[in-house]
């Protein structure tokens, strides 16, 4: 009874935060990806260490986005990085980032299990698992969470993976403030200045 009522709580916890980002104001801010996954993966560095992963930072070009949501967006795919590792080889784990017209595209990829083509749509979908047996802790809501932010943020995410042998991850973020007829039609943004 405890063990679902855990669950339960986790789920509904999840669904509130996903209900919750449709209105919440975005505080944009011009966002150094370097610190911000640095503090990722110090926060992460637990399941890191226990998991002997090797982690490789490559200097990541600057976004304008929401500090803490989109920190949240990089938690939950180092996070599914560590799940989804592959038990018969070292998890190696690598973030890199290049700034093109209007935009900074990052890339966390991994040397996970990968995933098969007929699933690398539908992970974006909430209640979504690469493990329906549960022996993968979760909801089904991150992917799902980290794609509801970034189109908050009117940026892209999308994967490429091979079953056995790894997952790339890519967040497309603007990485310009939006002109300001955006924030005179939508409330919901809140331009702050550095």
């Amino acid at each position: 009874i405890r063990a679902s009522a855990t669950k339960m709580s986790a789920l509904l916890g999840g669904l509130l935060q996903i209900s919750r980002l449709g209105r919440a104001t975005l505080q944009l801010q011009v966002l150094d990806m370097n610190a911000l996954c640095d503090k990722v993966l110090q926060s992460a560095a637990f399941q890191l260490q226990k998991s002997a992963a090797a982690v490789r930072q490559e200097a990541l070009p600057t976004c304008v986005g929401d500090p803490i949501l989109i920190g949240q967006v990089f938690s939950n795919l180092v996070d599914n990085a560590v799940k989804y590792r592959d038990a018969q080889r070292p998890l190696e784990l690598r973030l890199s980032g290049s700034s093109q017209a209007g935009e900074s595209i990052y890339c966390v990829e991994d040397t996970g299990i990968g995933i098969a083509p007929q699933h690398q749509k539908v992970v974006w979908e909430l209640f979504h698992r690469l493990d329906p047996s549960g022996t993968v802790p979760g909801e089904g809501l991150g992917l799902a969470l980290v794609l509801r932010i970034v189109i908050r943020h009117r940026g892209r995410a999308w994967v490429e993976s091979t079953p056995g042998k790894g997952s790339r991850f890519y967040v497309a973020l603007p990485n310009q403030f939006p002109d300001q007829q955006v924030f005179d039609q939508n409330p919901n943004y809140r331009h702050i200045v550095p």
